[in-house]
């Protein structure tokens, strides 16, 4: 009886041990990102959400459905880490040219009607003076934008860490998934890229915001019009798993017409590997494509 019970004693773990190591792991954990490098995304609720940014290993995936603005609020972004923040971002567009992104971010910044910029006489007084004065900050900014056709992943990823260690990039923006090279058609080819990155990520010790276009919901419930969902992105094979923090932008506005509901936008953290699941809402002005965080007041 002896001898068998001998025979399961080491199949058994006093949870005082278990408490011992869990409690060192965390504190190596918690060693570690006071050391590691924290770049605030300029939006309040989300960054209390980040607990405090993105971290240097940190993968971040924003997901829309087509014309929702994820390279609108992607700009936001780089606005606010580059130009305010005084970080260098490197911004691969693989579906937008170096001008148009240009354009817009000048209307962020400027806080200037975008659509005046081609109409004669249309822009006041305040108007370029706001104008020079975001021109002068691109100037003075550390971004770099990157539109060059590549012929595939493996490209993409040396001219990521080039930028890392030639420019001292320290945030990259990739737009977007769909359009990486070599255009992905299947859950394995998703898969090779999530994986890649991520390990680049880690060894570059370098962030990466992921936009990644949502198939167009031509059918809706009407109870949900067209709420993104964390299953959507099952077709981006390991995506879910390498990712630290996965969100959606939404606006009900797209699928209700409700003119009034059009400047409330949600940015959707559906899976946060820090924290919990919610929602941060946003402000849209449409005619500078600037956005603003609503802050969540608590009684």
């Amino acid at each position: 009886m002896i001898k068998m019970a001998n025979e399961f004693v080491n199949n058994f773990i006093s949870a005082s041990d278990i408490a011992y190591t869990a409690f060192r792991n965390i504190e190596g954990d918690v060693a570690a990102q006071k050391n590691a490098k924290c770049i605030p995304t300029g939006f309040i609720e989300m960054d209390k959400e980040l607990e405090g940014g993105i971290y240097d290993t940190d993968l971040i995936v924003l997901a829309g459905r087509p014309y929702i603005g994820i390279t609108t609020l992607a700009l936001n972004i780089l606005n606010n880490v580059a130009c305010v923040g005084q970080k260098t971002v490197v911004y691969f567009s693989f579906g937008h040219d170096k001008g148009s992104l240009m354009k817009r971010l000048l209307g962020i910044m400027a806080e200037v009607n975008i659509g005046h910029f081609g109409e004669k006489n249309n822009l006041g007084e305040w108007e370029w003076k706001y104008l020079v004065d975001a021109v002068e900050a691109v100037q003075k900014s550390k971004i770099y934008f990157f539109d060059i056709p590549l012929a595939n992943l493996t490209d993409l990823l040396k001219n990521i860490k080039f930028a890392k260690e030639n420019l001292g990039a320290e945030l990259v923006i990739i737009d977007n998934l769909n359009l990486i090279p070599q255009n992905p058609k299947n859950r394995q080819e998703y898969s090779l890229i999530a994986d890649k990155l991520k390990d680049t990520i880690l060894d570059l010790r370098l962030p990466v915001i992921l936009l990644a276009q949502l198939k167009i919901a031509y059918f809706y419930d009407k109870w949900d019009y067209a709420y993104p969902q964390i299953k959507e992105l099952n077709r981006f094979g390991s995506l879910l798993e390498k990712s630290d923090m996965i969100t959606f932008l939404y606006n009900r506005s797209y699928y209700t017409y409700l003119e009034e509901e059009s400047n409330s936008y949600e940015w959707i953290i559906a899976r946060n590997k820090r924290g919990v699941s919610k929602t941060i809402n946003l402000f849209y002005k449409h005619k500078t494509c600037k956005f603003k965080s609503i802050p969540r007041y608590t009684e």
